[in-house]
C-alpha cells in the first residue's frame, strides 16, 4: 500500500508531461544492377519515419502564458546502426515560451526547412523510402535538427504559419565540423494549409568561417512545396536548389525536382506514386528515383506499408540509397530495385 500510493503520489506529480513515440521495422531486399549484381536482404529500421521516443510537457504561467518543454531522442531497432541504438542522437531537446503571440523554443530545435522536408518535401506519403531520398535529397545542412539554435513559430493565420530560426555551431577544435569551425544556419519559412490546398516556402543561408582551413562558404537553400487535394488523387510536387554548394563556382548549384499522385483506394488504404530528379552542376552527378507504394491505416496508431522502389546514379554520383542500404548503394553509374514491406506503430 506504501508502495502503491507513492506511485500514485508520482503520477500526480507528473501528470503535464507526455510520453511518446514511433517504432517502425521492416524488411526488405534491394539488387543492384550494376557494380557485380550486388544485394542486400534483411530487417531494417525507419522506413516511414525514424523511430523515436520523446518527453513532452507545459506549465501554466498565468495570463495564457505557458512554460513548454520537449526532449526527443531517436530510436533503432537495427543494432547494425552502431551509434542509433535505442537511446540514439538526440532529435529535439529544447524549453521556451508559448502564448497568444506563438512559440519561442530555445536549445536543439528545428527550422522551416526542416518542418518542410517532413510535410511538402517528403513528396509521395512514403517518407523515408519516397522517391525524394533515392534521387538524392539536398537536405544537408539546412534540415535538422541541428545544434543549438533559437526557434520561433507563429500562430496560424488565416491558414498561414510563418516561423524562422537561428543556429549556432562554433565547436573550437571539434572533429565534427573540421576543427576550428565557425557555422551559422539562419532559416525562415511560411506555410499554408487550408482546405484541399497546401504549400511551404523557406529559405535558409548557411555562413561557414574556416571550412576546410582558410575558406569560407555561404550556401545558400530556396524550397517550395505545393499540393492539392481532389478528393480522388493528390498530387503534390516540390522544388528545391542549393546555391553555393562546392567551392568550385563551376560546381556550385544542385537542384531537386519531385513529383507524386497519392490515391485512397479505400477508407484504410492508399497507393502511392512519386518521380523525383536531381540536377546537379558538377558533369555526370545527377540521379533519378521512382517509387510506387501502399500504406494500409489499421487503426489511428498503427499502418502497415509496402513499397517498390528503383534508383539511379550518373558516373560520379554519390546519392545513397536511404536506411540499411546506404553504404551499400552509393557508387556512380549503379542502377539498383528493391522491395520493402513493414509497419509502424504510434504510441
Amino acid at each position: 500500500m506504501a508502495v502503491a500510493g507513492l506511485v500514485s503520489g508520482v503520477a500526480f506529480a507528473q501528470s503535464n508531461v507526455t510520453i511518446y513515440g514511433r517504432m517502425d521495422a521492416g524488411f526488405a531486399s534491394v539488387k543492384s544492377n550494376s557494380n557485380g549484381q550486388m544485394r542486400s536482404t534483411g530487417v531494417y529500421t525507419g522506413g516511414l519515419t525514424t523511430p523515436r521516443i520523446g518527453f513532452k510537457g507545459e506549465e501554466a504561467l498565468g495570463n495564457g502564458l505557458k512554460a513548454i518543454f520537449v526532449y526527443e531522442t531517436a530510436a533503432s531497432n537495427d543494432k547494425n546502426t552502431g551509434a542509433n541504438t535505442f537511446w540514439g542522437d538526440t532529435r529535439y531537446a529544447y524549453t521556451g515560451l508559448a502564448g497568444n503571440f506563438g512559440q519561442v523554443r530555445i536549445g536543439v530545435v528545428g527550422t522551416p526547412t526542416d518542418d518542410w522536408n517532413g510535410n511538402e518535401g517528403e513528396t509521395g506519403s512514403l517518407g523515408n523510402i519516397s522517391a525524394r531520398n533515392f534521387a538524392g535529397s539536398l537536405r544537408g545542412a539546412f534540415a535538422g535538427p541541428k545544434d543549438q539554435g533559437i526557434q520561433y513559430v507563429s500562430p496560424t493565420f488565416s491558414g498561414f504559419t510563418f516561423g524562422g530560426a537561428v543556429i549556432f555551431q562554433d565547436e573550437g577544435n571539434d572533429a565534427r565540423v573540421g576543427g576550428g569551425q565557425r557555422e551559422t544556419l539562419y532559416n525562415v519559412g511560411v506555410t499554408y494549409k487550408n482546405g484541399p490546398l497546401q504549400g511551404t516556402v523557406t529559405y535558409g543561408y548557411d555562413k561557414q568561417n574556416n571550412y576546410p582551413a582558410g575558406q569560407k562558404s555561404n550556401k545558400q537553400q530556396y524550397a517550395l512545396g505545393l499540393g492539392y487535394d481532389f478528393g480522388v488523387v493528390k498530387v503534390q510536387g516540390s522544388y528545391e536548389a542549393v546555391k553555393n554548394a562546392g567551392y568550385a563556382k563551376k560546381d556550385a548549384d544542385n537542384n531537386l525536382y519531385t513529383l507524386a499522385a497519392i490515391v485512397p483506394v479505400s477508407k484504410m488504404g492508399k497507393v502511392s506514386l512519386g518521380y523525383a530528379q536531381q540536377d546537379n552542376d558538377q558533369k555526370n552527378s545527377d540521379g533519378k528515383g521512382f517509387v510506387l507504394g501502399y500504406e494500409h491505416s489499421m487503426s489511428k496508431r498503427t499502418t502497415f506499408y509496402t513499397a517498390f522502389f528503383r534508383g539511379t546514379n550518373d558516373k560520379v554520383a554519390t546519392n545513397q540509397a536511404p536506411g540499411r542500404f546506404g553504404s551499400t548503394f552509393t557508387g556512380g553509374d549503379d542502377k539498383y530495385n528493391g522491395i520493402a514491406l513493414g509497419m509502424r506503430h504510434d504510441f
